[in-house]
């Protein structure tokens, strides 16, 4: 299994959160949700994927990658890299998990595997968006503290072991 990442992002101005929310949320029955394929969806069918990627996202008749690993198939999607795709554009090999919206503190969160979804933030960023985001995993004592804005995704500070965890 994999280590869970805590992942939390952060808008300076109600505004931006709201216009944010209204972009990319949607309302659940537990209230407010987030996933990465509001902001960058995975292409529906293999025609579509092919016309906007050519064949890098297309498994082979034996659901071989174009490097040769062997992936899981998709129901409905049995053509579909999945995994380089999610990798390349968000970062992480599986959507937003357990996600949240926290009005109040103009916050959203969500869980990850094993790292930030970096490649999203990227996406983001270059939409014009701005927020600050934390990506903590207790288990490997690891956090990272960032930004993005319209120059980019940057990391502003990195904790790696127990002791500088604890301390800041």
């Amino acid at each position: 299994m994999p280590n869970w990442i805590d992942n939390t992002m952060h808008f300076d101005t109600a505004e931006a959160f709201s216009a944010f929310c209204k972009a990319y949320c949607k309302e659940e029955e537990e209230g407010l949700t987030f996933s990465f394929a509001s902001v960058v969806a995975e292409p529906e069918t293999e025609a579509e994927c092919r016309e906007k990627y050519g064949e890098k996202y297309i498994l082979s008749a034996d659901g071989k990658s174009q490097d040769g690993l062997k992936l899981g198939r998709v129901k409905g999607k049995e053509w579909f890299n999945w995994y380089d795709w999610q990798m390349d554009f968000w970062g992480v090999k599986w959507d937003a998990s357990n996600s949240f919206v926290n009005k109040e503190k103009r916050q959203i969160g969500f869980e990850t595997p094993w790292g930030a979804p970096v490649k999203l933030y990227e996406t983001l960023a270059s939409q014009g968006w701005k927020f600050c985001f934390t990506a903590v995993c207790e288990v490997d004592m690891w956090q990272s503290e960032g930004h993005a804005d319209e120059n980019g995704v940057f990391i502003d500070k990195e904790w790696d072991n127990e002791e500088d965890f604890d301390n800041d």
